[in-house]
């Protein structure tokens, strides 16, 4: 919630009206990153009505506080605009990593050992980094006797 502080859309309306709530949300949830909080509704108000800083994203603001030379001078800024570009938007490559184990999970039927299992993940987790060094033929061949002489319940044939 305590994003939309930097949402350069609502800096108009926020120049007329304080969005209170959302800075009461950032100085419960991180009030620690700060130095002065209420230095930092300063420098948000000035943000506001500064038509330099509209239409920026948090990366812009982050970057155009550095390049003018702003980073001490509205330090407190400088560090929500820091906070903003570092946390993440969506946990998207997490969910994926879990759905590839269950998917291994599930095909295997439980049968495997933990480091089978580990195994079998990390492959699919860096499925493009292998597909790269599969492109290099000398590896590839490597770890395909590896597998094939292993000693299995069925033979693999390859054709």
């Amino acid at each position: 919630m305590f994003l939309s502080l930097l949402d350069p859309q609502q800096f108009q309306a926020y120049w007329k009206k304080f969005p209170y709530s959302n800075f009461f949300n950032l100085t419960q949830s991180h009030g620690s990153l700060f130095d002065d909080l209420t230095r930092l509704k300063t420098e948000l108000t000035i943000m506001y009505a500064m038509t330099g800083f509209e239409g920026k994203s948090p990366a812009d603001l982050l970057a155009f506080l550095q390049q003018k030379d702003l980073v001490e001078s509205m330090r407190q800024l400088y560090t929500l605009a820091c906070l903003a570009v570092t946390i993440p938007i969506s946990t998207a490559s997490v969910e994926w990593t879990f759905s590839a184990l269950k998917r291994i999970k599930t095909y295997s039927r439980n049968a495997t050992g933990e480091a089978r299992l580990s195994s079998l993940a990390s492959m699919a987790i860096e499925k493009d980094f292998l597909l790269e060094l599969k492109r290099t033929d000398v590896l590839h061949n490597l770890v395909s006797e590896l597998f094939v002489n292993k000693d299995r319940r069925m033979d693999f044939v390859c054709k």
